[in-house]
């Protein structure tokens, strides 16, 4: 009897133990199986966000020197299989990482541009600018060829108009005024900002830099005056230099009371170099402008004509010129502009905004454009002077009056939607035209 009970004993523990060890081992399984799961989804995110910044960066480099992404993108259903891949910048591209297989496809926002204006605290605080919006794509496939991990990145490129600024320079910039000075507005500089002053300089805007913030001369090692710099609740702080007078470097951490006000080392602005201002072929503002005006010196009587692109050459429009000076008074020269420190006197182009306005409304299928026009964010105008000294040093300029308002006079006319003036080669001599009323004007600096 104590036998047979020690046998049911024995064979009960045995069901026991077998029982716990494949509990043990379903288990083991499970967490091996979790563990490598988790393993191939850490190893698919990296993988799927290498395709991303790759990607990213590839599309970043396309708005270098104001180009934009160009294409079509996959269809939603099933993107980058068969034939649903898509074309130029936005179509599908893989990546190989750590055995995994990364497609990558871009779609761009139907809304572009939009006109918004920089939120309070970012980089340009409350300028107006265009901004671009993108969505980015990254797929990361296993071994097996079935999907680990999907990835999405959102971002945007911003044109903010220079003529927001009151100071912007592409080097080293140096305020150093020598009586009381207010600098009503944003300073910029894509290189080193050296502050000082005379007397008192004040600026009430948002000072940025892309290199390092001086307080002092650059010339030297001293810093003298005062310079006040408003911070965020609109009060003027002033920014001191050393103890013993001399020039001081700041780095982020040392303006901190100043908030969003003062902002070192961010990224630089792209900013067109002068010669995409030339009136060439292949030029920027050339080839995007909706009307090219010259005044060609080599005519006689000198004659304002309009030109058009074509052939990779530079020909004169006899339709939109003969419409052109059929305005009276929209456009003409001039040689009474002194410049006194030269000596000499200005050859102009000589521009009426609004009567040049009426003209193109008037005369709509000659230049080929509506006033309404809001290709990427309106209209572009390009003013130039074609003489002997084209290419070197000159004394033409471009002069432009009657622009208070840009807008036409014409009963029904409608209003630009934007207008972009760029000049070249020579000097522009602004006579009336108020930049802070061109609603998309300037030159468009590249914020990524």
């Amino acid at each position: 009897m104590r036998k047979g009970f020690a046998l049911v004993s024995t064979l009960i523990m045995l069901v026991v133990l077998m029982a716990l060890l494949t509990a043990y081992f379903v288990l083991t399984r499970v967490e091996l199986g979790t563990t490598q799961a988790s393993v191939r989804q850490t190893t698919g995110f990296y993988a799927a966000e290498a395709g991303l910044n790759l990607r990213a960066e590839e599309i970043r480099a396309k708005f270098l020197g104001y180009n934009r992404p160009q294409g079509t993108s996959p269809s939603p259903t099933n993107p980058c299989q068969g034939s649903n891949w898509g074309s130029g910048d936005f179509a599908c591209k893989t990546y190989t990482f750590s055995g995994r297989t990364v497609r990558t496809y871009v779609v761009e926002d139907p809304n572009n541009p939009r006109n918004v204006t920089i939120p309070p605290g970012e980089l340009y605080e409350n300028l107006d600018a265009q901004e671009y919006r993108y969505t980015l794509f990254s797929e990361a496939l296993g071994p097996d060829g079935r999907t680990e991990v999907v990835l999405e990145l959102v971002f945007k490129s911003r044109l903010v108009p220079m003529f927001q600024f009151a100071a912007f320079y592409n080097k080293d910039l140096e305020i150093l005024p020598g009586p009381d000075m207010t600098l009503n507005g944003r300073a910029h500089t894509n290189g080193d900002l050296y502050l000082n002053a005379g007397n008192t300089l004040t600026i009430q805007g948002q000072v940025s830099t892309a290199g390092t913030l001086y307080r002092g001369r650059k010339d030297d090692n001293s810093c003298g005056g005062t310079v006040n710099i408003y911070k965020e609740n609109n009060q003027p702080a002033p920014l001191p230099c050393n103890r013993q007078n001399s020039r001081r470097s700041f780095s982020q951490g040392d303006v901190g009371a100043w908030g969003s006000r003062i902002q070192i080392g961010v990224n630089p602005v792209t900013v067109p170099p002068p010669e995409e201002l030339d009136p060439l072929p292949g030029k920027t503002y050339w080839e995007k402008a909706e009307l090219r005006l010259g005044l060609d010196l080599f005519s006689t009587p000198p004659t304002v004509k309009v030109y058009r692109v074509q052939g990779g050459a530079n020909v004169n429009d006899v339709i939109a010129t003969t419409a052109l000076n059929a305005c009276v008074g929209a456009v003409g020269t001039s040689d009474t502009f002194y410049n006194w420190r030269e000596g000499k006197r200005i050859r102009m182009l000589d521009v009426d905004l609004r009567k040049l306005l009426d003209c193109v409304h008037l005369n709509p299928l000659a230049f080929g454009f509506r006033l309404d026009d809001d290709t990427e964010g309106g209209l572009v105008f390009h003013f130039t002077v074609f003489g002997p000294d084209s290419n070197r040093v000159n004394n033409y300029g471009v002069r432009i009056k009657n622009g208070a308002e840009i807008a036409s006079t014409l009963p029904g006319a409608p209003r630009p939607r934007g207008l972009t003036v760029g000049h070249g080669p020579g000097r522009l001599h602004p006579g009336r035209l108020q930049q802070d009323q061109l609603d998309s004007g300037g030159l468009p600096g590249r914020q990524p």
